[in-house]
């Protein structure tokens, strides 16, 4: 699935809800597309095929 990153922040729609994923290093930019999954209860995100660290996932209640 495609999340959008924006300085620590990933957003991505997941089963029908929003969740907020918090990554180690920032970017500069908004709205960066990348590539989110979930396998076994996991998350992982990368950008043209490089992992992003992620330190937190939430989901977002608003």
């Amino acid at each position: 699935m495609e999340g959008k990153w924006s300085g620590y922040q990933i957003t991505v729609k997941y089963a029908g809800k929003t969740f907020s994923i918090t990554t180690q290093n920032g970017v500069r930019g908004l709205d960066i597309p990348v590539t989110v999954s979930v396998v076994d209860g996991t998350w992982k995100a990368e950008q043209k095929g490089k992992e992003i660290k992620i330190t937190g996932v939430v989901e977002d209640k608003t």
